[in-house]
Order: structure tokens, then C-alpha cells, then sequence
């Protein structure tokens, strides 16, 4: 290494371990004409400069992954929809910035990864730092309502736009945080004050996960401990995973009946403080006025792939082009009829990445979604039952795990667009692929 790309390299570093640091409690600054996310978007263009110019004479390794492909077909199909999209502006400038997300968070960590493979979880380590300091935040602020269900969605704010979004990012980290303390010293890497860290970590993101009472985070913590009892407990591999699949949708299709008798009779309220209430309206789809508004998005968004499903309507512009497509009698109390600023819980995306890809990416932006969770569900499998050493594989389930838990996440809603969640999502999907190729 020269000289002149060993100071680069060394500047590289410093900016993004400070990004990495300083992003959970980063926030947006909102000008006349324009937002920005402080600093992120100030320091990404340094760093995809940067990292540039250090990769040059070793872009072909970053080809071995068949995510970089796929990653690379996804953000150059949203730019091809940018002249055919419904606002041109608004798409280029989302796209830009997914592509300065998917540039330092996932070739980033391969060329981190690369030149300091001791040093893996650093990303886990130095972001899990300073997002404690969030959780304490929003712990302050929640506790000034006794930790009331109804008050927990705003408490991160404004550093997270709300609950589901601060415990999605907990929820994703905290197999990784298990696995460090867990591990021996010897194999994890850490020492035995930073696995102490590790556990406490792990502590204050399950405290966190339970008082933030966003349920489409408990639904994803308990389908991951599913998983988890399967292939630890049971032993399950591929094959295991296809026949209760098959199951499951036969059981499904056998008692759609007596399933559809029970969500119509589900009175149950989300935040409502009676706890049992609260869970049990996941499957009020009838009553609950925020399911509806999710089935109401859900619908606005498949209208839209029907009516443009090879372009799409272009990436960042769900949250104007759903409006004429909603209908009356699917409409809610907490709709909007006009795009802009709305109070929190109204407007907005699709609640769905995988049909927020459709209705603005068409086929091939949900294909790319497909493939990512498929890559992640079956690569997760392949490494924890692989001859890899013991800690790989152990990294490869907790990889597997938190990527999965935003994969069941991102059926109910959609961060990937946000900083606070594309470094996770991007840098898990990078350690995972680089372990997949071992």
C-alpha cells in the first residue's frame, strides 16, 4: 500500500468510525426548500470519494458476492424509472442517496472487513455505544407518562422517528451483542471487559425491545425465537425449513375459515394500556384503526403495481402518488387526502418495503427484495451447519437473525431509506455475504 493511499485509507477510517458513532444521535435539519440528515449526508459524499479512490485495484473481489449484484441491479433499475417517475426530483435524489447508503455501508464494510478482520465488530460496537444513549433518552422521556403504551411512540424523538423504528434497530443488533458475550473470549475477539459490554448491552436492548411496545417488533422478536428453537434446538437444514413451510400454508388454507371468524370477531385496541389488548390487536383487522390504515396502504400500493408494473411511479414518491388511489370505504380517520407535513401516524410510505418496492420500482425492485431475504434465510442455515470455525457460524445465525428480524419487520413497515437503519441492513447483508464466500 502507497504511501498516499495509506493516508487515505487512514481518513477513510476516522470519518467513518465518527459516522458510525454519531449517527443514532443524529438528526434532520430542515431548511425552507430542503431537509437534511446531520451529518450523515455531509459525510457520506467524503466517504464514497474516499472509498473510491482506496478500492480502485481491488473492485473485482466485491463482485464474489451475489448481493453486490443483485444490490447493483436494484439501485441501477431505480435509476433507469427516474425519467418515467411521477416526481423525477424527488427519485433522483432518493436514489442518490440509497446508492451513498449501499456504497459506504456495504462495500465500506467488505473494504473495512478486508484490511482490519480483527476489528469486525467495531460497527456493532461503536453504534450500540451511542444508541444507548437514545434508549436512556427515550426511558426519560417515557417514564414522565409512568411507561404508558399509548405515550411510547414519540419518546425517541427526534433522533427516531418512533417506537418501531428504535426497536427495530435493538431488535436487529441484539443477536450480535448475545453472541459477543457468549462466545469465549479467545474465539469472539473481545476481551472480558467488552463481553461484559456486550451483555450489558444486551440487556438494556431487551428492556428497550419490551418498553417500546411496537408490535410489529414483538412479532418479529418472537419469529425469530422460533427460528431460533428450529435450527439450534431441533437441528432443522433446508429441507427440514421447506416441509413445515409446505405445513404451515396447508394448515393455513385448511382453517382459512375459522382464521377469518376470528379476526372479525378481534375487538382488541392497539394502545390501550391493558397490555393482552394490545397484542391481541395484530390481528384486528376490522377495528383497529391502525391496522386498517396499513391495509389501506397495502391496497393504494398494489393498484399502483397493477397500473405501472415495470417502472413503477419512481422511488421516494409513495408518500404523494398513493392519494388518488385510495377508496372511501377503505379510507380511515387517520388518512390524508394531500401530500406534505402531516401530525405523526399519518401519510407517509407503504408500511411494506416489499410493496412500497413494487409500487415505486415495479417487479424488479420486489424481485430484489426477494432475493435479499432469500439469500439471508438460506445462507443463515447453510452457515451455522457449515465446518466454518465455531465463531463464524455463530456470527453467521446472529447476522441471519437480526437481518431476518427486518425482513418480517418490513412487512408491516419501511426504514430502509433512513440512515439509522440502511447502516445495520447493509453492513449485516455485507458480513453475512463475506461468510457465505468463506
Amino acid at each position: 500500500m502507497s504511501t498516499q493511499e495509506t493516508a487515505y485509507k487512514n481518513i477513510f477510517d476516522k470519518i467513518l468510525i465518527f459516522l458510525i458513532f454519531i449517527l443514532p444521535v443524529s438528526a434532520e435539519w430542515e431548511a425552507t426548500y430542503f431537509k437534511l440528515n446531520l451529518p450523515s449526508e455531509i459525510l457520506l459524499p467524503i466517504l464514497l470519494l474516499l472509498l473510491a479512490g482506496l478500492i480502485q485495484n481491488e473492485v473485482l473481489q466485491f463482485f464474489r458476492f451475489p448481493t453486490t449484484w443483485v444490490a447493483m441491479i436494484l439501485l441501477g433499475w431505480m435509476w433507469v424509472t427516474v425519467p418515467f417517475s411521477s416526481d423525477w426530483l424527488v427519485s433522483a435524489k432518493y436514489t442518490f442517496i440509497a446508492e451513498m447508503h449501499w456504497a459506504v455501508f456495504y462495500i465500506g464494510f467488505i473494504y473495512w472487513y478486508l484490511k482490519n478482520p480483527s476489528k469486525d465488530f467495531w460497527w456493532v460496537g461503536m453504534y450500540s455505544l451511542t444508541f444507548c444513549l437514545v434508549i436512556f433518552f427515550s426511558w426519560y422521556n417515557h417514564a414522565q407518562y409512568n411507561f404508558s403504551i399509548s405515550t411510547s411512540v414519540l419518546t425517541a424523538r427526534p433522533f427516531y422517528f418512533d417506537h418501531a423504528q428504535y426497536s427495530t434497530a435493538m431488535l436487529m443488533l441484539l443477536p450480535l451483542t448475545l453472541v459477543g458475550s457468549m462466545l469465549p473470549a479467545r474465539e469472539s475477539g473481545l476481551s472480558k471487559n467488552q463481553k461484559y459490554l456486550s451483555l450489558a448491552l444486551s440487556l438494556i436492548f431487551i428492556i428497550g425491545i419490551y418498553l417500546s411496545f411496537s408490535r410489529a417488533t414483538w412479532l418479529s422478536a418472537a419469529c425469530i425465537l422460533v427460528f431460533v428453537f428450529f435450527i439450534i434446538i431441533l437441528k432443522f437444514k433446508i429441507k427440514h425449513f421447506a416441509i413445515l413451510g409446505g405445513s404451515f400454508l396447508l394448515l393455513f388454507y385448511l382453517n382459512l375459515n375459522n382464521i377469518k371468524n376470528y379476526i372479525s370477531g378481534n375487538q382488541a385496541i392497539s394502545k390501550t394500556e391493558d397490555l393482552s389488548h394490545h397484542i391481541q390487536s395484530i390481528t384486528n383487522l376490522t377495528k383497529d384503526v391502525s391496522n386498517k390504515e396499513r391495509l389501506n396502504r397495502y391496497s393504494c400500493a398494489w393498484r399502483m403495481f397493477v397500473e405501472r408494473p415495470v417502472a413503477g411511479f419512481g422511488s421516494g414518491t409513495f408518500a404523494s402518488a398513493y392519494l388518488p388511489f385510495q377508496r372511501e370505504e377503505e379510507m380511515t380517520r387517520i388518512s390524508v387526502t394531500t401530500s406534505g407535513d402531516h401530525p405523526p401516524g399519518r401519510g407517509g410510505g407503504a408500511h411494506s418495503e416489499y410493496l412500497q418496492a413494487l409500487s415505486e420500482n415495479g417487479i424488479i425492485g420486489g424481485l430484489c427484495w426477494l432475493f435479499f431475504l432469500g439469500f439471508t434465510f438460506l445462507t443463515t442455515i447453510k452457515i451455522y451447519h457449515s465446518k466454518l470455525s465455531k465463531r463464524n457460524r455463530w456470527i453467521g445465525l446472529a447476522l441471519g437473525l437480526g437481518l431476518l428480524s427486518y425482513f418480517i419487520h418490513a412487512f408491516f413497515n419501511n426504514f430502509l431509506h433512513q440512515d439509522k437503519i440502511a447502516i445495520l441492513f447493509w453492513s449485516f447483508l455485507a458480513w453475512l455475504s463475506i461468510l457465505y464466500n468463506k
